[in-house]
């Protein structure tokens, strides 16, 4: 059994070193980018139709479904799976199909994919036209899966009561014998109920008949991780082996982790997989152990521990718990850094919406605990806190489904939903080219047709001759010669112009003198799917520069804790010292002497 044990440790700080170096899977795959792009007007629609997600997905659970402006069905053929590493189910994935020649219209694509990494289907609509204005689809959001948010919310509470039994059982220490085997059946009982909500996602690939996705990706071996995790874990409850629980712990949170938990892209953010690790182990940790000592003080509290015990057990209980909110409060900072990535996303999408009421019901959790505390500090020696901590347990109950809602949901980082790219030319591009003066603009600046405007002033006088005609190019595209406008202006018409960088190219001809050509750079705004409603700025930096300050800040106050909690329980004095003296009780502020 001792050698068991000692495998099991092993193998759990070897996958952890492993997950620490790794690059993490991402949480969803969604899409990256498309060609035609969302909202795009195009002159001519190209050969092959191009969706880029994030992640690797399963072509052969890929539909495609695309329809013209009469509601018609377009065939595309020759659907295929494409990857930058094809060896590598981690790296980022295409789908293309071949396009028939589209005449002028309004089309819309209707597309479903998996993922090859935790299963989680995502789904989407792209509207473009061919030499036609249309309205971009914008964000298409998934529904969380119900039976997959059930299934979720029964492994993260299974799982939570297993690694909170060593901290509850160690608070309710002088608990009678009753309450401590109370509160290791029903995490035994929570156990088997979360490796059962693990068989979930497995089953229903079997018996939808597609059994083979779980062997695309690396979905097998990250749920078999997990699996062995939650085992270990219900044997090191049961036999009381912490050997089996830390190595039951730290495999079950790093197959979750890898599993999907890591949510959105990873591959520039290296913290991202210990982070999410850290999370688990002490959110999980931290939940499971309160809700462990509701189970064990039961109905009537003072029958299961003494009351003086009791409030000594709670206060000793109080550090640990706050460490390990704090810490899962900082990593959860910098995870949601890459899972809404601006305030609109926040706003306008259901995960967005979902997370923020889990940090409202964190919330609920730290003000009631804070409140427990409080009393249990307190001078006066107020009632037992019983109440407050049974409320704590049934909102942190909550907060686990509202957890399950996340890992079931499809997180809001799309494209659409952050404005990441170069910010668009507001006012024109104006240079000195040779001996003339000209100014350049595109209007509207957005993707579709637009209108190239020039003004064209001769410095010289004399003049070197009137100017003939003025021929413009966008991007690679010549769109002819602009039509005068007088008094030096011009303009041309563009039939469609892409969103995004491009370059505008002025050639001007005048009569007894060399052509005059100069390009400039010029970006295009992207055509608005849906009105801002606050910010489609980043949030990336902004919640990592809070993550890091909540750092800073638990790290002070812990300090300043374990400073407050040495004077007032100083160290115990040596055996021949004082050995009149009767040993202080837990929790009291100092000994009773007797000589």
């Amino acid at each position: 059994m001792r050698l068991l044990q000692r495998t099991a440790a092993a193998l759990a700080l070897a996958t952890t070193a492993l997950a620490c170096w790794a690059g993490p899977a991402d949480a969803h795959a969604y899409l990256d980018h498309s060609n035609p792009a969302d909202g795009a007007t195009i002159s001519e629609a190209p050969d092959t139709l191009r969706l880029a997600f994030s992640e690797h997905v399963v072509l052969s659970a890929t539909t495609l479904r695309l329809l013209d402006d009469d509601e018609r069905p377009v065939p595309l053929t020759r659907i295929r799976l494409v990857s930058a590493e094809p060896g590598d189910t981690e790296a980022p994935s295409q789908i293309l199909a071949h396009l028939p020649a589209l005449s002028a219209g309004a089309y819309r694509l209707t597309w479903s994919t998996l993922s090859s990494d935790d299963l989680h289907r995502t789904s989407g609509v792209i509207a473009f036209g061919v030499r036609t204005a249309v309205a971009g689809a914008g964000v298409d959001e998934a529904s969380p899966d119900v039976v997959e948010t059930v299934a979720g919310a029964l492994l993260l509470g299974g799982t939570a009561l297993l690694m909170g039994v060593p901290l509850a059982l160690r608070t309710l220490r002088g608990a009678t014998a009753a309450a401590r085997r109370r509160v290791r059946r029903v995490a035994v009982i929570g156990g088997w109920v979360a490796i059962g909500a693990a068989l979930v996602g497995p089953l229903r690939e079997l018996t939808a008949g597609d059994g083979a996705v779980l062997l695309a990706g690396g979905y097998a071996a990250r749920w078999t991780l997990r699996s062995v995790g939650l085992v270990l874990l219900v044997h090191g409850v049961r036999a009381g082996r912490r050997t089996a629980l830390l190595a039951g712990a730290v495999l079950t949170a790093v197959g979750e982790t890898l599993l999907g938990h890591a949510v959105a892209q990873a591959a520039g953010d290296p913290l991202r997989v210990p982070m999410t690790v850290i999370h688990l182990l002490t959110g999980l940790g931290w939940s499971g152990a309160v809700v462990g000592i509701a189970i064990g003080l039961g109905r009537r509290p003072t029958q299961n521990l003494p009351v003086p015990a009791l409030r000594a057990a709670l206060r000793q209980f109080a550090l640990p718990a706050g460490s390990g909110l704090a810490i899962a409060v900082v990593t959860g900072a910098w995870l949601a850094s890459d899972a809404v990535v601006s305030a609109d996303a926040a706003l306008l999408t259901t995960y967005g919406r979902t997370l923020l009421v889990k940090v409202a019901v964190v919330g609920a959790v730290c003000a009631l605990a804070l409140a427990n505390h409080r009393r249990l500090r307190g001078r006066r020696e107020s009632p037992l806190p019983h109440h407050s901590i049974l409320a704590e347990a049934m909102a942190l109950g909550g907060l686990l489904v509202v957890t399950a809602l996340l890992l079931a949901g499809q997180p809001a980082t799309e494209p659409g939903l952050v404005d990441a790219g170069p910010r668009p030319d507001n006012g024109p591009v104006a240079s000195q080219v040779a001996d003339l003066e000209e100014a350049v603009s595109l209007r509207p600046n957005r993707a579709g047709p637009s209108t190239v405007l020039i003004d064209v002033f001769d410095r010289r006088r004399p003049a070197a001759g009137p100017i003939a005609d003025v021929r413009v190019r966008v991007g690679g595209t010549d769109v002819g010669i602009a039509r005068p406008l007088g008094d030096g202006h011009w303009s041309v018409p563009v039939a469609a112009v892409p969103s995004g960088p491009t370059q505008i190219t002025v050639t001007v001809s005048r009569q007894g003198a060399d052509l005059v050509t100069a390009t400039y750079p010029w970006v295009v705004g992207t055509r608005a799917t849906s009105p801002t409603v606050v910010s489609r700025l980043s949030l990336t930096t902004p919640l990592r520069l809070l993550a890091m300050t909540l750092a800073a800040a638990t790290a002070v106050g812990g300090l300043v804790a374990i400073g407050r909690r040495g004077r007032r329980h100083p160290r115990p004095v040596p055996l021949g010292e004082g050995a009149d003296r009767e040993p202080a009780l837990p929790g009291t502020r100092g000994s009773s002497s007797a000589s």
